[in-house]
């Protein structure tokens, strides 16, 4: 604006010169006005083209006060543009003051130019203005900006002043670029002038230094990264350091810095540690308490199966009334004792989630007679009706848990038949449609006529250690555990247990258990189906059993007095060994052949495993049936017992009925009719 103002005085300026110069000219003097003519006589022309000069110059030199001599037009001429001139000069001094409405009206084409000099400097000036108001709008706004920034950098100075967790920048070679006073205070510098511009790598500990070397580096090429590790302070203070690091952009979006957030989780890593190391305790804890509960089941049930077996063969022995009363009372203690420990270790193994699901092939029916076996006779004794039914459509062959199948049975039926007097039970099963990650789903039912619950005690009839009715411990005894194993043992088989009763006219456990189908349907186990009047089955026929020998292997001389004696009872001639070393020495250079080995697990000298490993090996023994008869139960010691080449196992307190069952299953018989012996098949 200030440059347009001046070119106007300039083309002013230049406008009096050019008036000057023609008024002063020479051509005056060569053509003069007629004015001149006039007074020629009277005023001589030198005189007057003189005069005209000197006002001329006067005029041009800014001198308007000059006092015009002489009369006649043309001296009234030079007074009037003296005057116009003059007055043009307050025009200018108020159009230079800011006065843009003066306007001339004389001197032709000059007031146009000059009137047009007038406007554009008003409308310059008008612009300048605007631009003057607008500029000062930007600067108040940018005042205020300032401000606002002013005050958001004192905030965000005093966010990181006062935040907790270490704040810094780093640059491309890990040089610190700002740190807050709580990253000082971590890595123990007393100011940040002390570690200004310090390669923050050398604090890190060698073992994490690549790794946070290669997050910096991300973090140039773009890349947030977030890091565990571990620092040693300046005055050798261990440091543990979660760290979060993001580029740091400036308004060109080029990476300047990396920001790098990190916690001080010394403390979290202590915990962790110490956590770790109690976990470990635990573990330990935890796998002394299972092998203590393992020694307890395999010492408990060794001196139970002396009990039970012998008061077994004295009952077959001639005894009078009394003594056969005591003995069979002794018989149904020991029965009853191994049942509630058995439970204990049970729920025990269960809380530990030690007890595992087994895997092989097996036959429903083989279950449901093993079932029938135990509980039969305790039925017939109360008459109850005791039935069984399995639907036409299920596989003769599932894989699954044989045993832990059964124990669930065995509780339910064994319920069933304790709480009803009088009626029946009655055990079915069918097939259901199979959910996506098995093959058969199996529903069973366990149905009785007995005394029922309430809804009040099927609340707690799943609660370990609790009776549904306290009247009922006192009256059927028990230890409420039963049903507590029963329903985890279902659903560690992928199952589900529910249970509907109404009092007084009995209960129906029903639950589902999923099995998968072995690759081959050929059932090397005894007979799918069954009669709907269970029988019993008795000892092996002398016909079946013929000249048949055994090898016993135990250490415990009872153990193998009963086994003998069991054996003896099914016409199956039977030798001894103590230990696995003898078994295997007996087995393989004895002239005798052995029909079988029933083989102890936990044995000085040599155990179990290792002489049925042995006794496959050599060529002459590869098929003979091994079958385990051990304290043990768990499905580690089953599995292992397949690995070495056994073919079955029996748990003890060995029941008849189940040695003559594994024994006949496995034993090829003498009148013609031959078991397939698969070992390792168990």
């Amino acid at each position: 604006m200030r440059q347009d103002f001046e070119n106007s005085a300039a083309l002013l300026k230049a406008a009096i010169t050019s008036l000057t110069d023609l008024i002063t000219s020479r051509s005056v003097a060569a053509n003069p006005p007629e004015e001149l003519v006039e007074v020629e006589g009277f005023i001589p022309l030198y005189a007057l083209i003189k005069e005209f000069r000197t006002v001329m110059m006067a005029v041009s030199s800014g001198n308007l006060g000059y006092q015009v001599t002489g009369k006649g037009y043309l001296p009234g001429t030079l007074k009037a543009l003296q005057a116009a001139l003059h007055h043009l000069t307050w025009q200018t001094s108020m159009i230079a003051s800011g006065d843009f409405s003066q306007r001339v009206n004389f001197m032709g084409a000059f007031s146009e130019s000059f009137n047009s000099m007038v406007l554009q400097l008003d409308e310059s000036m008008q612009k300048l203005k605007a631009a003057n108001e607008q500029l000062n709008a930007e600067l108040a706004e940018r005042k205020r900006v300032e401000e606002a920034l002013t005050v958001q950098e004192q905030y965000l100075k005093t966010i990181i002043e006062t935040e907790p967790d270490c704040v810094k920048l780093l640059g491309r070679d890990g040089s610190l670029l700002m740190m807050n006073s709580s990253g000082l205070s971590m890595i123990q510098a007393d100011s940040f002038e002390q570690i200004k511009g310090t390669c923050i790598y050398s604090l890190v500990e060698p073992e994490y230094r690549e790794e946070f070397i290669q997050s910096t580096m991300d973090g140039f090429e773009g890349k947030s990264s977030n890091l565990v590790f571990k620092i040693t302070g300046l005055k050798g203070t261990p440091l543990w350091m979660e760290s979060r690091f993001v580029p740091l952009r400036n308004e060109r979006q080029e990476i300047i810095s990396i920001l790098g957030i990190s916690r001080d989780i010394s403390d979290h890593k202590k915990n962790e540690q110490e956590l770790q190391q109690a976990k470990l305790d635990a573990e330990a804890a935890n796998n002394s308490k299972n092998e203590f509960l393992a020694t307890v089941s395999h010492e408990i049930r060794t001196p139970m199966n002396g009990i039970i077996g012998l008061s077994n063969l004295t009952l077959k022995t001639d005894l009078d009334s009394q003594q056969r009363d005591y003995v069979a009372k002794i018989h149904y203690s020991a029965e009853s004792l191994l049942g509630i420990i058995n439970d204990l270790l049970d729920i025990s193994k269960i809380e530990a989630g030690r007890l595992d699901i087994e895997t092989i092939d097996f036959s429903l029916a083989d279950v449901f007679g093993r079932v029938a076996d135990l509980l039969s006779l305790k039925a017939e004794e109360k008459g109850v009706t005791l039935t069984f039914a399995i639907a036409a459509d299920i596989p003769p062959l599932m894989v699954g848990d044989p045993f832990r199948l059964g124990q669930i049975l065995n509780n339910l039926v064994s319920n069933a038949v304790k709480f009803t007097e009088q009626g029946t039970v009655s055990v079915t099963v069918e097939r259901a449609a199979p959910p996506v990650h098995c093959a058969a789903t199996l529903v069973f039912e366990v149905n009785d006529t007995g005394v029922g619950m309430s809804r009040d005690q099927l609340e707690k009839v799943f609660i370990p250690f609790t009776q549904a009715d306290k009247s009922t411990a006192r009256k059927y005894g028990g230890t409420g555990l039963g049903l507590a194993i029963v329903k985890r043992l279902v659903e560690l088989m992928d199952g589900a247990l529910q249970v509907e009763s109404t009092p007084g006219q009995g209960s129906c456990f029903r639950f589902t258990v999923c099995f998968a189908l072995p690759d081959q349907t050929a059932d090397r186990h005894s007979s799918a189906t069954m009669p709907a009047n269970v029988q019993v089955p008795g000892a092996a026929d002398a016909n079946n059993s013929g000249c048949m020998r055994v090898l016993v292997v135990d250490d415990n001389n009872i153990n193998r007095q009963i086994l003998v004696a069991l054996l003896a009872n099914i016409g199956i001639t039977a030798e001894c060994a103590a230990n696995g070393q003898d078994a295997v020495n007996m087995v393989t250079e004895s002239a005798v052949r052995f029909d079988a080995v029933l083989m102890d697990l936990a044995m000085p000298v040599m155990d179990g495993f290792e002489a049925a490993s042995r006794i496959r090996g050599a060529a002459s023994c590869a098929e003979i049936p091994i079958i385990a008869v051990s304290a043990h139960d768990g499905v580690d010691e089953r599995g292992r017992c397949r690995a070495c080449g056994m073919n079955g196992y029996v748990r003890k307190p060995v029941e008849a009925d189940e040695l003559n069952a594994a024994l006949m299953q496995w034993i090829p018989c003498k009148n013609g009719r031959k078991t397939d012996v698969k070992p390792g098949g168990a």
